[in-house]
């Protein structure tokens, strides 16, 4: 609606002029029907306090549109069940209303706190909900219900100081970031970039599954219904695998032959543990499952004590050695006995080849390092001085070094890792006569370890000037 301003000009005889402005009033028809409907009502309410609202119907022109002889407004109270409405005596969470000079004043009595959202409908076809809807007009409005005692609102503090780290191809689940704050909050990126696969929602959860390792940093901002907000820098840290093998309880096996006819050889008797140690705060998630690369062959390790005989990476076998998978099946248990008359292959470095999968489905698998060294205790030897002595690998080496005693002989392969402790060498032990075969290295005077390189027979001694050890190491192919 408005006006229209008109100026006319009239020119008469001799050029003579006559002017005047007219305004002409001008507007769209009425057509008495609502067009649109508006609810007036405070932000927020107290619970439990009857408050006044006011709903108003137009029609398209803007003019106030009135049924006073039927019922043209139906208003309802939605989300806080408890909710009474009234309208000239007529009370519910639902109520019928006519508009008087094309307003209806309801009363809003809510009976506890929340968000109260109020809905006004009228019929833009006949002006009437007395006979349904035929052309729905509608109007909706959300007002927060808080105790008039409650403290003031808070400002919004994001909590959230740091993120569960993600791993590729393992599903990141719906993590939310923590606030503190009036509701409702509405979260946005504000920069930095997220992992691939992974999403942020206007609600400010994390979800989605990584596919690329990295460290990506960003920020997100956070506004509160109270309009404070807040901003925080977060990284999501997105690694390869989740977990890996703890083996710090897997050690070196160490059967002893003792060469005194009086004193047993000791076999070892195992239980060493394999355990699975999360990396980067990752969750492990069972049940796991494990298996033995034998080979190029995988075996299954089952749970419930179900032995399965230890096999190496190269395919040997190792006798009376079994492993064993927990009930829980986060660890795998080696059981059994290695003895000194076993073969000669047994005592060496071997590779065992593990995995486990968890059921994310992330799998880890390594290279682990199983030594089994003979630790020979020699026979009492009878040379205290030099000279002569019983012992004959002593006894090739002139002269015999001072209070000499043979250890026993060795057998390995060329070209494979062992390691051995020689029992009565001492940290100040070198050698003092032969020669160690190629590959292999006396370790802190007491150990020899290495891979040999070449076939033979080689004899040598071990001395700290005090006492001798003759050790025989034979290579073979």
């Amino acid at each position: 609606m408005g006006e229209i301003g008109v100026n006319i000009t009239v020119v008469g005889p001799n050029n003579a002029t006559v002017s005047k402005d007219i305004k002409i009033p001008v507007g769209y028809p009425s057509s008495g029907a609502p067009y649109q409907v508006n609810i007036l009502a405070p932000e927020t309410l107290g619970p439990n306090a009857a408050t006044n609202i006011y709903v108003t119907v137009t029609d398209e022109a803007g003019n106030p549109v009135s049924n006073p002889d039927g019922n043209n407004l139906l208003v309802t109270a939605n989300n806080l069940a408890n909710t009474v409405l009234g309208f000239k005596g007529e009370t519910g969470t639902t109520v019928n209303a006519k508009t008087a000079d094309g307003v209806a004043e309801i009363s809003v009595l809510p009976r506890e706190e929340g968000y109260l959202t109020l809905i006004a409908q009228a019929d833009g076809a006949d002006n009437s909900i007395d006979n349904g809807f035929q052309a729905l007009v509608s109007a909706s409005k959300t007002i927060q219900v808080t105790n008039a005692s409650a403290a003031p609102t808070q400002d919004i503090a994001i909590t959230t100081g740091k993120l569960p780290n993600g791993v590729v191809g393992v599903p990141y689940n719906d993590f939310a970031i923590a606030t503190t704050g009036s509701a409702p909050i509405s979260f946005v990126l504000s920069s930095g970039s997220l992992p691939p696969g992974i999403t942020f929602s206007q609600s400010g959860v994390l979800s989605g599954t990584p596919t690329l390792v990295g460290d990506y940093t960003f920020t997100v901002s956070v506004t509160a219904g109270n309009g404070s907000t807040a901003s925080q820098e977060l990284t999501l840290k997105v690694s390869q695998v989740g977990f890996e093998f703890d083996r710090k309880d897997f050690e070196t096996i160490t059967p002893v032959l003792d060469l005194d006819p009086n004193k047993p050889s000791i076999c070892s008797l195992q239980g060493q543990i394999l355990k699975l140690k999360p990396l980067d705060g990752y969750t492990l998630a069972s049940p796991f499952t494990w298996e033995m690369d034998a080979g190029g062959v995988s075996t299954a390790l089952g749970a419930g004590n179900n032995a399965v005989r230890v096999v190496t990476a190269n395919g040997i076998e190792l006798p009376e050695l079994d492993f064993t998978v927990t009930s829980d099946t986060t660890q795998v248990v080696l059981n059994g006995k290695v003895c000194p008359d076993a073969p000669s292959e047994v005592f060496n470095g071997h590779a065992i080849i593990l995995s486990a999968t968890d059921a994310n489905g992330v799998k880890f698998e390594s290279v682990l390092p199983l030594i089994i060294e003979l630790e020979v205790k020699p026979a009492p030897g009878n040379n205290s001085g030099g000279g002569a002595t019983t012992n004959p690998i002593c006894n090739g080496f002139s002269p015999i070094p001072p209070s000499c005693s043979d250890t026993t002989a060795l057998t390995v392969k060329v070209n494979t890792f062992f390691s051995t402790t020689i029992a009565g060498a001492t940290a100040t032990s070198t050698v003092v006569a032969g020669s160690l075969p190629p590959g292999i290295n006396l370790i802190g005077g007491t150990k020899i370890e290495g891979t040999p390189s070449a076939t033979g027979t080689y004899d040598f001694v071990l001395s700290d000037n005090s006492t001798s050890q003759a050790v025989r190491i034979i290579v073979e192919n």
